[in-house]
Protein backbone atom coordinates (compact mmCIF):
# COMPACT_ATOMS: atom_id res chain seq x y z
CA UNK A 1 0.00 0.00 0.00
CA UNK A 2 1.54 3.33 -1.23
CA UNK A 3 2.23 5.90 1.65
CA UNK A 4 -0.56 8.47 2.12
CA UNK A 5 2.07 11.14 3.42
CA UNK A 6 5.22 11.95 1.97
CA UNK A 7 8.46 11.63 4.59
CA UNK A 8 9.10 14.82 5.95
CA UNK A 9 13.14 15.91 6.14
CA UNK A 10 12.50 15.61 10.16
CA UNK A 11 10.68 12.22 9.80
CA UNK A 12 13.87 10.89 8.02
CA UNK A 13 16.33 12.03 10.55
CA UNK A 14 14.26 10.58 13.49
CA UNK A 15 13.81 7.33 12.45
CA UNK A 16 17.13 6.77 11.49
CA UNK A 17 18.67 8.62 14.69
CA UNK A 18 16.24 6.40 16.70
CA UNK A 19 17.87 3.26 15.48
CA UNK A 20 21.34 4.38 15.66
CA UNK A 21 23.58 3.34 18.14
CA UNK A 22 23.80 7.37 19.93
CA UNK A 23 27.47 6.91 19.87
CA UNK A 24 27.80 7.41 15.99
CA UNK A 25 28.05 10.28 14.13
CA UNK A 26 25.59 11.35 11.64
CA UNK A 27 25.88 13.23 8.54
CA UNK A 28 23.31 13.57 5.85
CA UNK A 29 23.70 14.74 2.52
CA UNK A 30 20.48 15.92 0.19
CA UNK A 31 20.21 14.70 -3.31
CA UNK A 32 18.06 16.07 -4.50
CA UNK A 33 15.42 12.54 -4.74
CA UNK A 34 17.62 10.99 -2.24
CA UNK A 35 18.96 11.83 0.73
CA UNK A 36 22.58 10.00 1.92
CA UNK A 37 23.07 8.88 5.59
CA UNK A 38 26.25 8.61 7.09
CA UNK A 39 27.22 6.94 9.96
CA UNK A 40 30.52 6.46 12.03
CA UNK A 41 32.27 6.58 15.34
CA UNK A 42 32.29 9.90 16.49
CA UNK A 43 35.82 11.50 15.50
CA UNK A 44 35.62 9.28 12.41
CA UNK A 45 37.76 11.41 9.22
CA UNK A 46 34.71 11.86 6.49
CA UNK A 47 37.71 10.70 4.41
CA UNK A 48 38.69 7.33 6.18
CA UNK A 49 36.49 4.36 5.06
CA UNK A 50 35.10 3.93 8.52
CA UNK A 51 31.71 5.34 7.24
CA UNK A 52 27.81 3.26 6.68
CA UNK A 53 26.11 4.95 3.85
CA UNK A 54 22.57 4.54 3.49
CA UNK A 55 20.61 6.18 0.66
CA UNK A 56 16.99 6.87 1.23
CA UNK A 57 14.85 7.32 -2.59
CA UNK A 58 12.31 9.89 -1.59
CA UNK A 59 10.51 11.06 -4.62
CA UNK A 60 8.18 8.85 -6.06
CA UNK A 61 8.77 4.96 -4.57
CA UNK A 62 10.42 5.11 -1.01
CA UNK A 63 13.59 2.93 -1.15
CA UNK A 64 16.51 1.81 1.16
CA UNK A 65 19.66 0.79 -0.18
CA UNK A 66 23.24 0.34 0.52
CA UNK A 67 26.76 1.73 -0.41
CA UNK A 68 28.47 -1.34 -1.70
CA UNK A 69 25.02 -3.41 -1.42
CA UNK A 70 25.77 -3.81 2.77
CA UNK A 71 25.77 -1.85 5.84
CA UNK A 72 29.34 -2.00 6.67
CA UNK A 73 31.18 0.53 7.82
CA UNK A 74 33.73 0.36 5.19
CA UNK A 75 33.20 3.87 2.68
CA UNK A 76 34.21 7.74 2.62
CA UNK A 77 31.61 10.20 3.45
CA UNK A 78 34.13 13.33 2.66
CA UNK A 79 31.25 15.00 0.23
CA UNK A 80 27.93 14.69 -1.62
CA UNK A 81 29.58 13.56 -5.14
CA UNK A 82 31.79 11.32 -3.53
CA UNK A 83 28.76 10.00 -1.95
CA UNK A 84 27.12 9.86 -4.90
CA UNK A 85 28.96 8.33 -6.47
CA UNK A 86 29.20 4.34 -5.03
CA UNK A 87 27.14 1.59 -5.97
CA UNK A 88 24.05 1.25 -4.07
CA UNK A 89 21.85 -1.93 -4.02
Amino acid sequence: MPRLKPLSMNDIITNTYNGLDKRLALILYDGGDSIYICSAEIGSALSSSLWQIKKIKIIGDIRITWADGNDNFDNVATNLATVEALIYS
